[in-house]
């Protein structure tokens, strides 16, 4: 067995005995507890309570591939600057 073949076989051996590090999961709304959660207070306590964050959230429901929607609407924002930022921007 050669060198390269060798350090696959030990990294196959670490992922199968669940000794290797752990993937780190995105923050996503399950996380937060329930009456956290934007969409329950945006009815508790109505829109002024939210963040930009939360609010394109709701607005867009679900992130991109491996990414949460909390994730997504930070980046978004972060991008464009605020809602009518990305409001304003083109296709």
């Amino acid at each position: 067995m050669n060198n390269q073949s060798h350090m696959a076989a030990k990294e196959e051996e670490k992922s199968q005995s669940g000794t290797s590090k752990p993937i780190k999961k995105s923050f996503t709304i399950h996380d937060l507890p329930v009456s956290e959660c934007p969409r329950e207070r945006l009815l508790r306590l109505g829109s002024e309570a939210l963040s930009s964050q939360e609010i394109l959230a709701l607005i867009l429901g679900r992130g991109g591939a491996g990414e949460s929607v909390i994730v997504t609407a930070q980046r978004l924002l972060s991008e464009f600057g605020n809602l009518r930022g990305i409001a304003n921007a083109s296709i």
